[in-house]
């Protein structure tokens, strides 16, 4: 149940209600002493109550909460009181990509470049850290105000692809989701990792240069049958713009096959600056392949 303006929330006044999800509620809160606003994100009180889920949810925000880029939220503080369960976050000023592209339907493909490659970066963040997503998509990729008029990527809501149940972890995916989820975490979730990621990355490009998505359904089952099938059709045949390169490249990140994608986000990166003729990658350290770090995470957080 969303908070009312003014209410005092662990010591956080609330501004505003933002979202509700099935597992958690955002609200705009200030510091009362500080002055500064930020995001903070709680556990429904069914799903707090349960050990299992309190447990498994505080475990990850901690690992989360210790990662520090410019590209991934920053988790400013967990909350972890007898009534709530929870983080802060900072709170930035934007949208999401996928209300930008309900807006605008595509993304220059200079921009996309730019924006993937912002991303990208974000994930060798996450995956140096022996740690992944998993559930990259439009609605997790926020674009924050930047001067001249710029936006500056912001991967957001860490470990959406774990749902927590008493005793176990379980794969659950927003309706939206499934069209960005990896076929290996459709049949074999444990089997997920580093390179999962980088197929949803690729998805989420695809749908930003060319205004959709390359598989459809209306139900999660026809979905499902979609990715899985890995038969869409390569951008340059969707959009006459796109060069034959930069198509490959997406191609590669969306291999159904795991290991037939680029091993790090950083390979990607190399691989997309090629497809130009330039240098997309910042200056950052290569991510280090391991694609069995989906069940390290796991075990930790079951």
């Amino acid at each position: 149940m969303p908070f009312t303006k003014g209410e005092t929330v662990e010591d956080y006044v609330v501004e505003h209600f933002v979202s509700e999800s099935g597992m958690v509620s955002v609200h705009k809160v200030q510091h009362p002493t500080l002055q500064t606003y930020h995001a903070m994100k709680l556990l429904q009180p069914k799903y707090a109550s349960v050990p299992g889920i309190r447990k498994g949810y505080l475990a990850e925000m901690r690992l989360f909460s210790a990662v520090n880029h410019p590209n991934v939220v920053s988790i400013a503080e967990i909350i972890e009181t007898k009534e709530h369960v929870g983080v802060i976050m900072d709170w930035m000023e934007g949208e999401s990509l996928q209300d930008h592209l309900r807006r605008t339907q595509n993304v220059e493909m200079e921009v996309a470049l730019q924006w993937t490659s912002q991303l990208l970066v974000a994930l060798q963040a996450l995956h140096k850290n022996r740690m992944f997503h998993l559930e990259i998509n439009p609605a997790n990729i926020f674009l924050e105000y930047a001067p001249k008029g710029e936006f500056r990527v912001v991967l957001m809501d860490y470990g959406i692809g774990h749902r927590f149940t008493p005793g176990k972890v379980r794969p659950a995916f927003a309706p939206h989701a499934r069209f960005y989820v990896s076929p290996e975490q459709i049949i074999n979730p444990r089997g997920a990792g580093p390179r999962s990621d980088i197929y949803s990355v690729g998805v989420v490009l695809y749908e930003m240069l060319s205004g959709e998505c390359p598989f459809i359904g209306d139900t999660d089952y026809a979905i499902s049958s979609s990715v899985m099938s890995g038969n869409w059709r390569p951008i340059d045949e969707v959009v006459n713009f796109i060069p034959s390169s930069i198509s490959h490249v997406i191609s590669q990140a969306m291999q159904k096959g795991p290991v037939a994608r680029y091993p790090t986000a950083k390979a990607f990166i190399d691989a997309l600056g090629r497809a130009v003729g330039r240098s997309l990658s910042p200056d950052d350290q290569e991510a280090t392949p391991n694609d069995e770090l989906g069940a390290v995470v796991m075990d930790m957080i079951s």
